[in-house]
């Protein structure tokens, strides 16, 4: 039983650990980020304030960043079927297939040269 104790509150305490970690990691990335875009007193709010100043950064500014950040991929078709049976699909994936087929040629015959020639 004693056992049992120690390790719920060594679970307890790594718990801790990693919150304040993720907190500390959350302050610094927001720190960093408004430095970088030369907004001194925002630094000086999270840095004086640093949970709620960052997260009151993230909320004001950084979440409109993403918001405005355009999706790099877009599914037009409904399921995931139907967007693999697209013929674009298709085709960029053929063409994918074909480079690694030429790309494996071309260190077969490289390997085959070598070993003639050894």
């Amino acid at each position: 039983m004693f056992l049992l104790g120690i390790v719920i509150a060594m679970m307890m305490t790594l718990l801790v650990y990693g919150a304040w970690m993720l907190l500390i990691a959350f302050t610094l990335w927001m720190a960093i980020d408004a430095g970088k875009q030369d907004r001194f007193w925002w630094v000086v709010l999270i840095i004086g304030i640093p949970f709620v100043g960052s997260a009151v950064y993230f909320f004001t500014e950084k979440k409109h960043e993403y918001a405005k950040a355009k999706p790099h991929h877009i599914h037009e078709s409904e399921t995931e079927e139907q967007h693999e049976s697209t013929p674009h699909h298709k085709a960029h994936h053929t063409a994918k297939e074909s480079a690694v087929v030429t790309d494996l040629t071309k260190e077969e015959s490289s390997t085959k040269k070598e070993d003639i020639q050894s």
